[in-house]
């Protein structure tokens, strides 16, 4: 059985882990769009499906770019965290975790403007459509959609995620500043403690590893 204690595995450094896998899920999702239509592939005999697709390709490559960024800032952070066995400064974490913010906010908006709308059509009414329409057509429109919805879900997932992320320690460290003036060079806190102490860390080495960034209270 693998011991998790390896990694000292607290909240933040799940919170890490989370975000490295959701966003690797939204890039590779979004990675087939890619791919530009070939003059004999089956959507191309539908001009609405083509600009629905014309719309998912134009913004694939800063999707997948931001997102891919976002994972592998993130599992670099994790890693960090792991190796040295205590957080980053508050600071970095904050400066991190805005970047990371804003890339998964921009990626968000732009799968949203490019929602194939007339293949999401399709697929509702297709029971309408001859059978031989339907069969030709099914298969590219459903993966698709597939893709859309996956990079849609996940990215917004990520988005809030690293929202509640930076409102929680922003509140948190504002909320102490006056008796933790340093609190934002401190390291981060793994637990997501709403409360911290205003003294100083004893001489006591279990204290003292608590104060690192894995047990504020």
């Amino acid at each position: 059985m693998i011991d998790l204690k390896i990694f000292e595995l607290g909240k933040l450094h799940i919170f890490h882990i989370a975000v490295t896998v959701l966003s690797s899920i939204a890039a590779s999702g979004y990675a087939p769009n890619l791919k530009p239509l070939q003059p004999d592939d089956s959507i191309f005999r539908f001009d609405l499906f083509e600009l629905d697709y014309a719309r998912m390709h134009r913004i694939a490559v800063p999707v997948v770019l931001l997102s891919s960024l976002t994972a592998i800032s993130s599992f670099v952070v994790f890693l960090s965290n792991a190796i040295q066995r205590k957080s980053l400064p508050l600071i970095f974490e904050l400066t991190w975790a805005t970047i990371a913010f804003i890339f998964q906010l921009t990626s968000t908006v732009l799968i949203a403007r490019a929602e194939p709308r007339y293949m999401s059509i399709f697929t509702d009414q297709s029971q309408y459509w001859s059978v031989d329409n339907v069969l030709e057509l099914a298969d590219p429109v459903q993966s698709m959609l597939i893709n859309w919805n996956t990079a849609i879900i996940t990215e917004s997932t990520v988005t809030g995620f690293l929202g509640i992320h930076l409102f929680w320690h922003l509140v948190v460290s504002i909320r102490h500043i006056r008796v933790r003036p340093r609190v934002f060079l401190e390291p981060t806190p793994a637990a997501y403690p709403w409360r911290l102490k205003s003294d100083t860390p004893s001489s006591d080495p279990a204290s003292a590893y608590m104060f690192a960034g894995y047990g504020w209270t």
